[in-house]
C-alpha cells in the first residue's frame, strides 16, 4: 500500500507530506467555498471576514501540521491558497476606471498577519508542549 488516510491525515510509505499537504488544502479550498457567501458580501467589514477565515479555515488547513516537515514548495502552495482566501475577502480594486484583483504586496500592506508562519509556531508550539 502506497499511501492511506488515518484519523484525516495522508500517510505516504515513503514519509513524504506533500499529498497531505495538497489534501488538506482541497479541505480547506472546500470549507472556503461553503464560506463563499459570508466573505463575498458587503454586510461584514474586512476585519470580520479575516476572522471567520481564521477560526473556521485555518484549522482544517493546519490539521495535524506541527508533524511536517514543510520545503519551499509547501509554503508556496500555502501562500498561493492566503493570497487566493484574502483577494476574495478584500474584493476587487478600481484603478484608473477598471476594476482588477488585489495584488500579493498589496494585500501584505492591508493585512500584514495573515502569514504561513503560524505553521511553524504550531511545530514550536508542540515542541514546548512536548518538554
Amino acid at each position: 500500500m502506497e499511501s492511506f488516510v488515518y484519523f484525516g491525515t495522508v500517510v505516504n510509505s515513503d514519509g513524504g507530506v506533500m499529498m497531505e499537504i495538497k489534501a488538506r488544502l482541497g479541505a480547506a479550498n472546500k470549507c472556503c467555498f461553503g464560506l463563499m457567501n459570508p466573505l463575498s458580501s458587503k454586510l461584514f467589514s474586512c476585519r470580520v471576514k479575516c476572522l471567520i477565515c481564521i477560526t473556521l479555515v485555518r484549522p482544517v488547513l493546519t490539521y495535524c501540521s506541527e508533524t511536517w516537515a514543510l520545503g519551499k514548495q509547501g509554503y508556496i502552495f500555502f501562500r498561493f491558497f492566503e493570497g487566493k482566501v484574502l483577494r476574495k475577502i478584500f474584493g476587487l480594486v478600481l484603478k484608473s476606471g477598471c476594476w482588477r484583483r488585489h495584488k500579493i504586496c498589496e494585500i501584505d500592506k492591508i493585512y500584514n498577519e495573515y502569514d504561513v508562519k503560524f505553521i511553524k509556531l504550531g511545530r514550536l508550539r508542540q515542541a514546548l508542549d512536548m518538554s
